[in-house]
């Protein structure tokens, strides 16, 4: 989990550190396993007490937002990836101040699991995380 912005937002609001980022407009997502209180905290950010500028309750909206320039997201590189391929996006820091999460799920009716498109269809994206560098 990363925190992302597009470049026009950040050329009106330079962050050097991760206190920096308590006086900008940070947009939250419902949907992520971390949330900026629990990321925030993992940097030792003191003074964390603020509204967000929007809260969404699906990450695409979220990251849809910040590529408007309109704040910062908090966004696992996965989900995130295609923004940052096509330069909508970018990370906040130079360095890595990721915070690493190891939970992604798929949620499926227990009488699908033996189905088998639905195992075509976990190894089609066991291969194509392989692909991307993330490893299941």
């Amino acid at each position: 989990m990363l925190p992302y912005s597009s470049a026009a937002y950040l050329e009106k609001h330079p962050l050097n550190a991760v206190n920096d980022l308590l006086s900008c407009d940070l947009i939250h997502s419902d949907s992520t396993l971390i949330n900026w209180n629990n990321w925030l905290s993992w940097h030792k950010v003191r003074g964390w007490n603020k509204n967000f500028i929007f809260t969404f309750d699906r990450s695409y909206m979220s990251i849809e937002a910040a590529k408007m320039g309109m704040g910062v997201i908090l966004e696992s590189n996965l989900l995130a990836g295609e923004s940052l391929r096509q330069h909508h996006l970018r990370p906040v820091f130079a360095e890595d101040v990721s915070m690493p999460v190891a939970a992604h799920h798929f949620v499926l009716p227990h009488a699908n699991e033996q189905k088998e498109k639905v195992r075509i269809f976990f190894t089609w994206v066991a291969a194509e995380l392989n692909a991307a560098g993330f490893h299941i």
